[in-house]
């Protein structure tokens, strides 16, 4: 059959989704979360035993504790939930016609000082070097600077500017998000790169 969902759909093709609702259950461990869902496609003798190993290699394959796969989520951090949530994005990468591919970040730093946003970007950087693309959705542009090789800036759901890594600093961004469309301030077109679509 067809998937039945847009989430199954995109799976299906190696894309997987991180939303702001992280969609993790507090009552269950790191590792039942990992795997909720899965049931009608795992095989039967799969242990809980199995589990908590299968989600340890998965966390320890982005730089994390593989423990914490037996930690109860209610019991971690926000930042710890987030990177949980991240790893979880990628848990199939290598498995065959499913294996992730790209995944969507939406809003991961949001909320979070300086220093826990730094922890997210830095497992941002070690799943790209995995070979997974990343598409990372911020309205912090000190975060999206940090992280990017490419940005687009959408205003009005159309693309109001693009730039690409090294072309950009911080104040740029900043101040085309503002609404500032001076000369002096639009980027021109990268190699390669669509001119912006000029609003109307």
């Amino acid at each position: 059959g067809e998937p039945s969902s847009l989430d199954e759909a995109t799976a299906s093709l190696g894309f997987r989704f991180m939303h702001q609702d992280l969609a993790l259950v507090d009552t269950l461990t790191v590792a039942e979360n990992f795997f909720l869902g899965d049931a009608a496609e795992r095989p039967l003798w799969t242990s809980s035993h199995q589990d908590v190993r299968r989600a340890a290699a998965h966390l320890r394959s982005v730089g994390l504790d593989g423990a914490l796969a037996t930690t109860m989520v209610g019991d971690l951090t926000m930042v710890e939930r987030r990177m949980v949530a991240l790893a979880r994005c990628v848990s199939s990468v290598g498995g065959g016609e499913s294996a992730v591919r790209a995944i969507a970040l939406d809003e991961p730093t949001e909320g979070l000082v300086r220093e826990q946003a730094a922890s997210i970007l830095e497992l941002i950087g070690r799943v790209t070097r995995l070979g997974i693309a990343v598409l990372f959705v911020s309205h912090r542009i000190e975060d999206v600077v940090r992280v990017s090789d490419e940005i687009t800036l959408f205003r009005d759901g159309r693309v109001a500017e693009r730039w690409r890594r090294g072309a950009v600093d911080v104040p740029r961004p900043t101040r085309a998000v503002a609404g500032d469309d001076g000369p002096r301030h639009r980027a021109a077109p990268s190699a390669g790169m669509p001119a912006p679509s000029a609003a109307p």
